[in-house]
Order: C-alpha cells, then sequence, then structure tokens
C-alpha cells in the first residue's frame, strides 16, 4: 500500500467561516482531530465485539497449538487389591503429532505377594511407532494452518470495520455540510421571498389582496422550510458531537486543521492508494483457498503405512522371557492389513511368533473414491476463483482511478470558482457601498461563496473516503 490514510478527522470545516464558540470537549480539554476520531471509534459497538472475538480466536488457536504439540500421559494404569495380592501397571505415553505421529509408550506391570511383601515385575515393555506414509503428521499442520488462518480473519475483520468506522465518520461529516448547504438555500429562498413581500407593501397591496396574500404564503412556507432544514442540521450535528464525546454547545474549528491539509499530509493528491494484485482480498482469499485445498490432498491420502518397534520384560506369551517385537500396518483403497512378530531374546527357545489381521470396508474405498472426485473439483473452483479475482481486481482499481480523477478535476474547478467568488464579494461589498447594486445582489454573492467553499470541502471529503474505500479492497500486511 502506497498510503496509509492518517486516522485523521475534521468536522465542521464551515464553522470557521461561520464562527461559533470556542471548540471544547466534555473535559475541558482542547479536541484534537485524533481525540475526535478515537472517541468515534470507541464508541462503536461492533469494535467492541469484533475485538472480543478476536481474543476469542487467539485463545483458540492456542487451545489447538496445545493439543498438536508434545505430549506426555501419565497412568497408573487397572489397580487391584485383594486378600494377599497387590498389582498395578503404571504407564507413560509420550506422542508427537508433528512428528509423522510418532508415540512412544511403556508399562512396568507390578505384583506384591502375601504378607512379606514380595514384589515381581512381569509384562515390562516399550514400544514406539511412527507414520512411513500416508497423511497423518499432515492433518495436524492443517489443523495449525487453519487455525492460524482464523486468528488472521478476526483480526482482519477488526482492522476492516475500523476502517469502515473512519468511512462513516467522513460520510457523516459530508452528510453535514450537505445539509448546511440545504441551509443556506433554504435561508437564501427564504431572503427573497421576504424582499418580494416587501415589494408588494411598497406597490400598495394591503394584506385581504390576494396578492399579498399569495406572497404572505410563498413567505412563510419559506420560513417553515428553511426551520426544518435548521432542526435537521442541529440534530445531525447534536447526534455527530456525542458520537465524538462533544458537547455540541461548545463546538468550534479554531484548531482544526483545514481540509486541504489534510489531503496534503495524506499524500492522496499525489498518488493514488493501490497495492499489489495478491494483497486484493478476493485474490489473497483464493489463493489461500488453492493452497490449502492443495494440503488437503496430501493429508487425504489413500496409503498409510505405519511401523513400530518394542521390547518386552518378561512377556507371559513367552514363559515370561524377554522379546524384541515389530510391526507393520498398512492401509489401502479401504483395506487395512497389520503384521507383527514377537522374537524371544532369552531363554532356549527362539521360535517367534507372528500375528496377522486384515479388514476390508467397500464403504471406505468408495468414499475416497468420492472423496478425490471433490478434491478434484475443489481445486478447479480455487482456480476459476483466482482468474475471477485478478478480473475484479483490474475492474475495482479501474473505477478507483477514475472516480480519483473525476473528484481530482472537481476540487480544481470548485477552487477556481471559490477563488472568483471570493473576488466577486469584495467587488460587491465596494460596488453596494457605492450604491451601484441592491442589498439582494451582494447578499447572493456571499450565498454563492458559502457553496462554494461548502462544496470544496465536500469534495476534499469525497476524496478521502474515495481512498478508504480503494484501502478497503486489500488485506492488511504483515508487520
Amino acid at each position: 500500500m502506497k498510503h496509509r490514510i492518517f486516522s485523521f478527522a475534521f468536522i465542521f470545516l464551515l464553522l470557521v467561516t461561520f464562527a461559533f464558540p470556542q471548540n471544547e470537549d466534555l473535559q475541558g480539554e482542547p479536541v484534537t482531530i485524533e481525540s475526535m476520531l478515537a472517541a468515534y471509534i470507541s464508541n462503536d459497538r461492533q469494535t467492541q465485539i469484533l475485538a472480543a472475538q478476536y481474543q476469542q480466536a487467539v485463545l483458540s488457536h492456542e487451545s489447538v497449538q496445545n493439543s498438536t504439540g508434545l505430549d506426555v500421559e501419565l497412568s497408573t494404569g487397572t489397580v487391584s487389591i485383594r486378600a494377599g495380592q497387590f498389582r498395578a501397571e503404571p504407564a507413560v505415553t509420550l506422542s508427537m503429532p508433528t512428528l509423522n505421529g510418532t508415540v512412544v509408550a511403556a508399562s512396568v506391570p507390578v505384583s506384591v505377594y502375601g504378607t512379606d511383601g514380595k514384589a515381581s515385575v512381569g509384562g515390562s515393555s516399550v514400544s514406539i511407532e511412527t507414520e512411513i506414509l500416508g497423511g497423518g503428521a499432515m492433518q495436524q499442520r492443517l489443523s495449525l494452518v487453519k487455525s492460524q488462518r482464523n486468528v488472521l480473519e478476526f483480526r482482519r475483520s477488526l482492522e476492516e470495520h475500523l476502517l469502515s468506522t473512519e468511512y462513516d465518520f467522513y460520510s457523516n461529516l459530508k452528510s453535514i455540510y450537505t445539509e448546511y448547504a440545504s441551509v443556506l438555500s433554504a435561508q437564501n429562498t427564504l431572503y427573497e421571498e421576504k424582499i418580494d413581500l416587501d415589494a408588494i407593501v411598497v406597490q400598495g397591496y394591503g394584506p385581504k389582496s390576494s396578492r399579498y396574500r399569495t406572497a404572505q404564503l410563498e413567505m412563510l412556507n419559506a420560513q417553515h422550510i428553511a426551520d426544518e432544514r435548521q432542526r435537521r442540521l442541529e440534530r445531525s450535528v447534536e447526534k455527530f458531537a456525542q458520537k465524538c464525546n462533544l458537547d455540541p454547545k461548545k463546538l468550534t474549528a479554531n484548531e482544526i486543521p483545514d481540509v486541504s491539509l489534510q489531503l496534503e499530509s495524506s499524500g492522496i493528491l499525489e498518488e493514488p492508494v493501490t497495492d499489489s494484485v495478491h494483497n486484493y482480498k478476493a485474490m489473497e482469499k483464493a489463493e489461500w483457498n488453492m493452497e490449502i485445498t492443495k494440503l488437503e490432498q496430501k493429508a487425504d491420502s489413500q496409503v498409510s503405512l505405519y511401523a513400530g518397534a518394542g521390547y518386552t520384560h518378561k512377556n507371559t506369551t513367552f514363559a515370561d522371557n524377554d522379546t524384541v517385537n515389530a510391526s507393520l500396518s498398512l492401509g489401502l483403497f479401504g483395506a487395512r492389513l497389520s503384521a507383527g512378530v514377537a522374537v524371544p531374546v532369552t531363554g532356549e527357545s527362539r521360535t517367534p511368533a507372528a500375528q496377522f489381521s486384515l479388514s476390508w470396508s467397500p464403504s471406505d474405498l468408495k468414499s475416497d473414491r468420492i472423496k478425490k472426485q471433490q478434491n478434484a473439483l475443489d481445486v478447479h473452483l480455487a482456480l476459476l476463483q483466482i482468474q475471477e479475482a485478478q478480473e475484479s481486481y483490474e475492474t475495482d482499481m479501474e473505477d478507483s482511478l477514475t472516480d480519483r480523477t473525476d473528484l481530482l478535476w472537481t476540487r480544481q474547478l470548485n477552487l477556481e470558482q471559490a477563488e472568483l467568488y471570493r473576488e466577486l464579494v469584495d467587488d460587491m461589498a465596494s460596488w453596494f457601498a457605492a450604491g451601484y447594486v441592491t442589498d439582494s445582489e451582494n447578499r447572493q454573492a456571499q450565498v454563492n461563496l458559502q457553496n462554494a467553499l461548502i462544496q470544496c470541502r465536500i469534495t476534499d471529503i469525497e476524496l478521502l473516503l474515495n481512498s478508504i474505500k480503494t484501502k478497503m479492497l486489500f488485506v492488511v500486511e504483515e508487520d
């Protein structure tokens, strides 16, 4: 992002021209743009909700990290006590999900007989099993990746809402300018209607004449419209001031910078807000979907192979001789084959014992085939989303740049018109003093200047809104 729009708000810049009382906040401290926008955001309930949800996502991620990390389990096993005998089977299991699902386990069965407390240890064992082929480890990685993504999306939602709240701040300010222009228009119409009524009186028409009463009704209607628009403006100002923790009766803009200075400090006038296509929200999400889909394909491997080894002390199956154990477990297309062998290493006999098991589920085979087809469609869909995001990026950037160009042109035109109106006001003041123009013409020139200044402010706000809106198209880069 070439520009970061400063989190500044400005309010009632037109009041610089139209003199309100000294500007203070509710605590009597001087008002700053930063404090006004900060208060506006802090009073937004949705911001508070999103901040709490973000904290929940962080805690949830910590829980996932804890469940997929190194895990140690200690167990007493089954403890049995009866007359003359005590038996326990303490065990320890060490799980390492991220290390190919490796599990190390050990158990030491202990028996105590008789009143003399004679103890014997039999069947003690230690074993290790790990995944050679398959998606077990990838599933653990996916859990972490999705959890991290969840935290990221909640953080981005909060940041996006902060931008949205800033956008609302400027939109409200623009509405106030628009309402003020409407008040000026209504007041000017009222002034003209009063002049028309005075002219009718001068012409000799009385209160009972139809012409007088028609003019009077038009003047009263203009008065009603002007009062209504004034009350609407006052309500908007009061509501907006409350959101900024300001007292509307104490508002002034004496210490608030002009909006043109705001634009110059942000750099918006020099260069447009742009960013790379990879940070475009739709593209970033589409690319992430593609990446996660490929990881899910790897995790959904139809072939799995586990290998295990162990050592058993005094294996009761081999007449209390020590044995070395090895095992393999193969999963393929819905079938699972397990084979193991135990070889005595003490005693006279070295005859090994083998174990086999085979299971097959046709439904698992069908499910695997359907899952494979779904994965292929997911990849195709993710590719289409990337292509669509590319087209959307180009369209949005073109629209943003076009709007900015039009606004810059309008801004320059408004500034030129305001300067002409300012010169005309100075000339009108001289001509009115000399008696060359009427009071109505002189006042109309002043109203035109006020309207031109308001249009300048509105255009400047629209430039800020355009920049914020463009910025909201992109994700915030990680610091």
